[in-house]
């Protein structure tokens, strides 16, 4: 990527963390039917498990230029994968859908997050010439996570039960933190002192709860 060697480990735990996080926007998709059935709710109401975690997504990118004008890349983070993993040790013992649910908004409000922060820092350590080979490997892998989602959240549901897919997420996401808290580091970014852009984020929240009942 071209990038100092010395911020290369933040890199790989901020797009690690954010494969994970990319992850999880189809991961329940094979277990979906188990779900519905072990909560007895409904198809359409179990389908909102997967639906609030993209409509979550949607409405935090907006505030995230706010969030990392204000906040450093170390602060940012651990918010972001804290919320996801207590979201993810909600949703591993959920005994009810509104639990599960709210388990899955958290775990969206800090992947909503890191998607564009990670765009952000590889931006400001890539040098120029280098940017378009880096933010290449960057899309490749967040796109590539969604992709191989339902076939491991099939083996998983099939062999170990639907539970098995917020453990795994759970590990993932205590690991990265662990990791984060010895080796990622602050990125030095221009300073953004505007306001919070309060009518975009409305306009953005409407804009996809529309999409979502639409």
């Amino acid at each position: 990527m071209g990038v100092d060697k010395k911020y290369m480990p933040t890199i790989m735990i901020i797009l690690v963390g954010t494969f994970v996080g990319s992850l999880t926007q189809t991961l329940l998709t094979s277990a979906l039917p188990k779900i519905v059935a072990d909560l007895g709710i409904s198809v359409g109401l179990g389908q909102w498990l997967t639906t609030i975690y993209l409509l979550v997504i949607g409405i935090m990118v907006p505030t995230t230029s706010f969030l990392i004008g204000r906040f450093s890349t170390r602060q940012l983070f651990y918010t972001c994968m804290s919320f996801f993993f207590t979201g993810s040790l909600l949703a591993l013992f959920s005994g009810n859908f509104a639990m599960l649910l709210s388990g899955r908004v958290l775990q969206a409000v800090g992947t909503g997050i890191l998607f564009p922060l990670l765009n952000v820092i590889v931006l400001e350590l890539a040098p120029l010439s280098r940017r378009g080979f880096a933010m290449g490997i960057v899309g490749l892998a967040v796109s590539f996570a969604p992709a191989i989602a339902p076939t491991l959240s099939g083996w998983l549901n099939d062999t170990y039960g639907w539970q098995s897919i917020f453990l795994l997420l759970s590990v993932f996401s205590g690991a990265i933190l662990l990791c984060a808290a010895f080796l990622l580091k602050n990125v030095k970014r221009e300073e953004f002192s505007g306001p919070l852009d309060k009518l975009s984020i409305l306009l953005s929240y409407y804009n996809n709860l529309w999409i979502g009942y639409g």
